[in-house]
């Protein structure tokens, strides 16, 4: 949900986004402990920043057309200035985003391209995923401040964003600050403490303090109101109570995005097949470049009918899934 917010989409899609393409990824893929689903630099960096560029190009704002499907998120839809797009949403650019990435990933695989991972070493993709991880820290930034603001894209866009919360600091929702440091505390506490004194102990797996933090917070929410004066703090909101019908992306979008989407597809590939390598030579067995390209092709074109942002294997969530005793994605 997390991601989505970088991707400027509404967060319900996050959840849409962890069930379909992971269980498409399963019927084709040969990385057993890959936990494929949404990833900070595909779902959320790169994919945002392609969405910030349509979204741009086509005279639309980002926020006011970052809504679900149905119904209004943020607020009305904002007046459109391209008569080929009326009442284009951020979710729309997103899903074509994974569906065109899927076309070239697969069509990768069939025409056998997988020796192209070759040519991003080591060093480059852990560079690429360090850079990354401080676009995710900075992007989140204002939504752990509660403050709004201006979407940017391109060149220089870390410095631009920074820039945007320094001079939006008198606008803080204290609120919301004090909820992000007590969720910061309770986490590293017990990754850093407690993890660690478990771990030691006939107790393996990590305790989830992730999901009690979540559950708590929504409680908290709930009983206080604090969407309400005078917390002001922004949630979820409504979310649908059914499963995505599925659908045709917008294929207008397809001339102005289809050369956008390139980086992403192969750096979305080349994690894919660096996480699913790490575990099948610690486990001992092969995994295929050219099949996990058409698993990773097929599960990102297939879950993009059912309105899923572009996803990849997580290093985190696999290792997550190998120290709980994992054997396959299911």
């Amino acid at each position: 949900m997390g991601y989505c917010l970088i991707a400027h989409v509404p967060p319900i899609y996050g959840l849409y986004s962890a069930f379909f393409p992971a269980l498409f990824y399963t019927l084709f893929g040969t990385g057993f402990h890959s936990a494929f689903g949404p990833f900070a630099i595909v779902s959320g960096v790169m994919t945002g920043d392609i969405v910030t560029q349509v979204m741009t190009q086509l005279g639309k704002d980002v926020e006011q057309n970052n809504q679900i499907k149905g119904y209004s998120f943020v607020g009305p839809l904002a007046a459109s200035t391209s008569d080929d797009f009326p009442g284009l949403l951020t979710i729309d650019v997103a899903i074509m985003v994974g569906m065109i990435i899927g076309i070239y990933i697969f069509m990768f695989g069939v025409f056998q391209l997988g020796f192209i991972s070759n040519f991003m070493s080591e060093e480059l993709i852990s560079g690429f995923t360090t850079s990354a991880s401080v676009i995710v820290f900075v992007s989140q930034l204002p939504y752990l401040l509660g403050v709004d603001y201006k979407h940017f894209s391109g060149p220089f866009n870390l410095y631009y964003t920074l820039e945007e919360v320094f001079t939006r600091l008198e606008e803080i929702n204290f609120t919301s600050l004090t909820i992000t440091g007590i969720c910061l505390a309770i986490l590293l506490f017990f990754k850093l403490v407690v993890n660690r004194f478990t771990t030691r102990t006939r107790i393996k797996t990590p305790f989830p303090i992730e999901l009690f933090v979540v559950i708590g917070g929504t409680i908290v929410s709930h009983v206080m109101e604090l969407r309400k004066e005078p917390y002001n703090v922004r949630i979820v909101g409504q979310i649908g109570n059914n499963f995505p019908t599925p659908m045709s992306p917008n294929w207008k979008l397809f001339p102005i995005m289809w050369e956008k989407c390139i980086a992403t597809a192969i750096v979305g590939y080349t994690i894919t097949l660096s996480v699913g390598k790490i575990y099948g030579k610690k486990h001992g067995y092969k995994v295929d470049p050219n099949q996990e390209m058409i698993a990773m092709g097929a599960a990102n074109m297939i879950s993009s009918t059912f309105q899923c942002i572009p996803c990849a294997a997580s290093l985190p969530r696999s290792a997550l899934q190998e120290t709980a005793g994992g054997k396959t994605q299911v």
